[in-house]
């Protein structure tokens, strides 16, 4: 504490003598120094208390410089636009802002995982406190993580809408079903993908229907009717496993009905 005063009493010399009083501002240091004191104890014990006796200490290297590309660490000092007023911080070397800027970017959920295991590691070798690095680390991989799975699931639902097959759809279902841990599908979007295949199921079922409707209007002769029949059943029987027998059944119905119609105008 007495290394910290007199830090910030040095840092006062850098204002013109002007009459007025100069105030040290420690709000920010107080926000922090209950998480980071051992942070700050370490950065002081590298500043020779004989050197801030003897003002031999250059505390030009304190101050917060915007042009620097690099972002300064320790204890920080700045002179504030109010009159006279000194504010004194304290910038971890642990920027966890970026971190999270950083993870914001990250569009595939294994490249968002290594980074945060990587993050996690690294705070968990320092010495000092950063269980709440550690939780802002684990909120900011939830928030992306599920923001990736969205993104995942609406691409899932472009190529759904371009698959006209019950195979090939049932087949990319399945395989973002399998990989629904590595790409960080929750029980909730997992339920969201199985909504998005019945209903593309259903309106792959209901083009079916539309289009064999069309073509059953153009027929007026049991053996056209038997030929079509023909290619429809083995449609059907291939893709019974999707859709059931009841949508076979529904079809079928319909074949009986137009040969019935036929067989009466004969």
């Amino acid at each position: 504490q007495i290394k910290l005063l007199l830090l910030s009493l040095l840092g006062t010399r850098k204002f013109k003598p002007n009459g007025m009083p100069v105030r040290i501002n420690f709000l920010g240091m107080s926000k922090i120094i209950e998480n980071r004191y051992e942070a700050v104890n370490a950065f002081l014990n590298t500043v020779p208390l004989e050197s801030l006796v003897y003002n031999e200490y250059n505390i030009k290297h304190l101050f917060k410089a915007k042009h620097l590309f690099k972002a300064k660490t320790g204890i920080l000092l700045k002179k504030e636009t109010l009159p006279n007023v000194l504010s004194v911080d304290f910038q971890d070397r642990v920027n966890i802002s970026q971190k999270i800027s950083y993870m914001a970017t990250i569009d595939n959920a294994e490249q968002l995982k290594n980074y945060y295991h990587y993050g996690l590691r690294s705070l968990r070798k320092r010495p000092f406190y950063s269980e709440d690095y550690e939780l802002q680390l684990e909120k900011a991989f939830e928030k992306r993580l599920a923001k990736i799975s969205d993104m995942t699931l609406n691409q899932a639902k472009k190529q759904m809408d371009l698959i006209r097959d019950f195979e090939e759809l049932s087949n990319l279902v399945n395989d973002l079903l399998e990989r629904s841990w590595d790409i960080g599908l929750s029980d909730e979007q997992k339920h969201r993908l199985n909504d998005l295949y019945e209903l593309r199921k259903d309106s792959l079922k209901r083009d079916k229907l539309f289009e064999i409707d069309d073509i059953l209007r153009t027929i007026n002769d049991s053996q056209t009717l038997q030929d079509y029949w023909d290619s429809v059943k083995w449609y059907l029987q291939a893709n019974r496993r999707f859709f059931g027998k009841e949508f076979e059944t529904l079809i079928a119905r319909k074949f009986d009905e137009l040969r019935s119609r036929i067989l009466d105008k004969q």
